[in-house]
């Protein structure tokens, strides 16, 4: 599984939730999940799961299980999330499975997302049905706007795995991971432009998505690479100061080769 995006979404929905500032208040957030406003009920769970006040796997469980029961495709997949990692209920990889499957059903993209991981967990070849059932998911997330579906679909269309190698369907799913949150992917897609690596050289888009990676999600390699597309005058108009500029954003985060001595 992606920690990094797993975790982020996690976070990111506890905020979203909004979780609750005092027990006056929590207290009423669990009152709304009683009547059955499933929103609540997430919002419940991941205070218990996250707040130091409130800290209680077990409750924060019982709250996911009960958004999960209003339909609530987050709550779903929360509830998942703890069984893969046996936090506050028993482990079971099989119950996990069954409810990232349930949370996807409801068009929940991190639910799609975690059952491509899981299904891709157990593959042993590329001609493995799993593969194929793993793809399938990241689609369905990817159909969602889902940036780290497209892009784990990119990298199984770049591998062959469950799905026919394609350079055309990764430059695709490379295209829509990018233009989503999925920014360091923008890299990968500008480095194949550059070179016209299985598509037209374009040196043009490239500029476009080295940008896209160093400006927006600030990865160093991306930075480089648009330095030396300004240094050479390759798909934009070539100014010195601006390679230069780049070239120290790239050396700030993190290319070591960017630095000056």
């Amino acid at each position: 599984m992606k920690i990094r995006s797993l975790l982020f979404i996690t976070l990111l929905s506890f905020a979203e939730a909004g979780a609750a500032q005092n027990a006056t208040e929590f207290d009423a957030v669990k009152s709304k999940c009683a009547s059955g406003d499933s929103e609540s009920c997430l919002s419940a769970a991941m205070t218990y799961q996250y707040d130091r006040e409130h800290i209680s796997l077990a409750e924060a469980a019982k709250y996911y299980e009960k958004a999960c029961n209003l339909n609530n495709g987050q709550g779903c997949a929360q509830l998942g999330v703890l069984y893969e990692s046996g936090s506050g209920v028993a482990k079971s990889f099989d119950k996990s499975l069954e409810l990232y499957k349930k949370s996807c059903s409801m068009r929940n993209a991190f639910g799609c997302e975690l059952t491509g991981n899981s299904y891709l967990g157990m593959v042993k070849d590329n001609s493995d049905k799993k593969a194929k059932q793993a793809a399938d998911f990241y689609k369905k997330a990817c159909d969602l706007k889902d940036g780290f579906g497209c892009s784990k679909l990119a990298e199984l269309y770049g591998k062959g795995i469950g799905v026919q190698k394609s350079v055309p369907q990764r430059v695709k799913y490379l295209t829509l991971a990018c233009e989503s949150a999925e920014t360091q992917k923008c890299e990968v897609l500008a480095a194949i432009y550059e070179k016209g690596s299985g598509v037209k050289q374009s040196y043009k888009l490239a500029a476009k998505y080295y940008r896209r990676g160093c400006e927006e999600g600030t990865y160093g390699q991306a930075c480089l690479g648009l330095a030396s597309l300004y240094r050479d005058g390759k798909g934009v108009t070539q100014d010195l100061t601006k390679a230069e500029e780049f070239l120290k954003k790239a050396c700030d985060n993190g290319v070591q080769s960017a630095c000056k001595p």
